[in-house]
């Protein structure tokens, strides 16, 4: 797991230095750690978004299936 973390480390940053980024490692280690922060973030409020969706999706097939047996 941590080879992994590291790995990830790793590639985002000679993805920075790729992309013409600072020279200065500590510098590039900075704009890794914000681009992978981001990326948690987006895909933490992206997770968040698709639960309260398929919450109110359940929370209808419930009713649906409520009025149906009501019937």
């Amino acid at each position: 797991y941590t080879r992994q973390c590291a790995e990830l480390v790793d590639d985002r940053i000679h993805q920075i230095r790729l992309q013409g980024g600072p020279s200065e490692t500590h510098k590039v280690a900075i704009l890794a750690a914000l681009s992978i922060a981001d990326e948690y973030f987006q895909a933490r409020d992206g997770l968040a978004r698709q639960r309260v969706e398929l919450g109110e999706r359940v929370a209808g097939i419930a009713e649906k299936l409520e009025a149906s047996l009501a019937d």
